[in-house]
């Protein structure tokens, strides 16, 4: 299944696929439409396979040239993916890893994930992600020179089933 889709340059896509409830593989794909036309086939080339301990890849974003984010929502982290100016495979290490990402296996039919929806907020450098199985709606802020994350998480709102959302900063709403 198709799960997250980012706009890396203009007209080229990074797609994120993976079967989340059986072999629990993921993958990155890319995508050029740079030169396509409505009606013409599309072909995405699988760049590589996410590690073995990924488990349900689902939101993504990029937070920088380069550096994307994977909401992980069965093993209840966020990924950060490197690609190489250069070209070649991307890198793969864990960005972060907290209690509110997590799900409740098998106590929810059908089974609902943890971390899902992922964004960035440039302008006030927070990663923002939804927590659809507990509810939540959390933030973190990220160091701009590392792009790593500055502190804990924090709860936004709890109570709502989200999934993903927009963030608009100039008119400072986001609409889950």
């Amino acid at each position: 299944d198709a799960a997250g889709l980012v706009e890396v340059e203009p007209d080229i896509y990074i797609l994120l696929t993976g079967n989340v409830y059986t072999t629990h593989e993921s993958y990155i794909h890319r995508l050029d439409l740079r030169n396509w036309k409505p009606g013409s086939p599309i072909s995405p080339q699988v760049i590589c396979q996410f590690p073995e301990r990924a488990r349900g890849v689902n939101g993504c974003c990029l937070i920088a040239r380069g550096v994307m984010l994977v909401a992980d929502c069965f093993a209840g982290l966020i990924w950060r993916v490197d690609f190489p100016e250069e070209g070649g495979p991307p890198s793969f290490r864990t960005w972060l890893e907290h209690e509110s990402m997590g799900y409740f296996p098998g106590r929810m039919k059908p089974e609902q994930p943890g971390v899902n929806g992922v964004r960035y907020a440039a302008k006030t450098h927070c990663v923002y992600y939804t927590a659809t199985a507990k509810k939540l709606f959390m933030r973190v802020s990220v160091n701009p020179e590392t792009l790593d994350p500055a502190g804990d998480p924090e709860l936004v709102v709890a109570g709502r089933m989200g999934d993903d959302f927009l963030i608009d900063e100039d008119a400072q709403v986001i609409y889950l």
